[in-house]
């Protein structure tokens, strides 16, 4: 037997406004950071190409656009091929590391974690990290060219 409910308009409003509220959102891995994510190509590249003698070792690596990478002062030796290398990761490491720092300001560990309502908070100091970082990162390169 099922059960029939009267309800007002504004009743019917008032509670799907609250079920509505209690549904939490789903952060996936990719949408939290993803519109301020650092980008190899149009953050860290401008930096490099700043400094041509950088831009020439990196220039010596086997990878595809060598540029974006994050320059590493000595540089690593394959023992069997003998190729150089001028840099140590990728810019998805850098990515990862500025996630789990900003995460870390609000006590979780995982995106999924996060309050809908501090989405954008978390943003904000991803960008600030970003920022620290590609500012330090352009510091450093301007002092081993000096």
């Amino acid at each position: 037997m099922t059960k029939t409910y009267t309800l007002t308009e504004e009743e019917l409003d008032q509670l799907v406004k609250e079920r509505m509220a209690e549904k939490r959102i789903k952060v996936d891995l990719t949408s939290v950071f993803r519109p301020v994510k650092i980008d190899d190509n149009k953050e860290i590249t401008p930096i490099n190409e700043k400094y041509p003698d950088i831009v020439e070792k990196l220039k010596v690596s086997r990878s595809v656009n060598p540029v974006r990478f994050i320059f590493k002062e000595v540089p690593r030796v394959n023992d069997i091929t003998g190729d150089v290398d001028y840099h140590n990761f990728a810019e998805h490491e850098i990515h990862n590391a500025l996630r789990l720092l900003t995460l870390r300001i609000f006590g979780v560990t995982k995106n999924n974690e996060l309050e809908h309502h501090d989405i954008k908070l978390a943003q904000e100091f991803y960008t600030n990290f970003k920022n620290l970082f590609l500012e330090s990162y352009d510091k450093r390169l301007e002092e081993l060219t000096k």
